[in-house]
């Protein structure tokens, strides 16, 4: 790995309070070799991470320890994500980059101005009329990030059900998050940016059978 991808996911896990326990090359189900950057930390919601611009794949150092079929898929799925053409993946990033950021601060325009209709009663109106508005643009901008999610997330999950075959993942998924314990904000986050696992294999059903 060079310099800068080494640079760049070092103070991309500071910053999410995450660090770098070492760098592993890992045999896929392809047989194929490749470099994977195992980090440590709180897990949040996410066992890792593939970066399709740097062609990086992270890993939670847990993945290692699970059972073949669920690293498996795990590592799959990541290696999909990293090795997205950039033609699509840059693009897609741009727009959920930007929708998250516009949903961010429309949910602190709604706050603000909800805020302040309540303070100011003698203009409650103008500010409640804003407030509303800033609450509908954070629904339809969290809504659009969460389309493009999904997009990532299934094209992943697509390719890890070519790799592994569509009955293996049906039980992987089962068995993957019964064992993962999330509390209802992890559950809420999660839902936002990974679509339902049963919409997933039914569109796979419906495109590829």
């Amino acid at each position: 790995m060079n310099k800068l991808k080494y640079s760049f996911v070092k103070l991309y896990l500071w910053l999410c309070r995450k660090k770098l326990e070492k760098i592993k090359r890992v045999r896929f189900v392809d047989n194929k070799i490749r470099e994977v950057i195992v980090f440590d930390g709180k897990r949040f919601f996410l066992l890792g991470q593939g970066f399709p611009l740097l062609n990086v794949i992270l890993i939670h150092k847990s993945v290692l320890k699970y059972p073949k079929g669920i690293k498996e898929y795990i590592l799959e799925h990541e290696r999909a994500h990293s090795e997205m053409n950039w033609l699509l993946s840059l693009p897609l990033f741009i727009l959920i980059l930007c929708f998250g950021i516009l949903a961010a601060l429309s949910l602190i325009g709604f706050l603000s101005f909800g805020a302040l209709a309540l303070l100011k009663r003698g203009i409650f109106i103008q500010y409640a009329y804003f407030s509303i508005l800033s609450f509908v643009s954070f629904v339809i901008y969290l809504l659009l990030f969460s389309l493009i999610s999904w997009v990532f997330e299934i094209y992943a999950d697509f390719n890890a059900i070519n790799v592994l075959g569509l009955n293996n993942v049906k039980r992987i998924y089962k068995r993957l998050f019964r064992k993962t314990k999330r509390s209802i904000i992890k559950k809420i986050l999660s839902r936002v940016t990974h679509p339902p696992r049963r919409l997933v294999l039914w569109m796979y059903k419906k495109i590829y059978k």
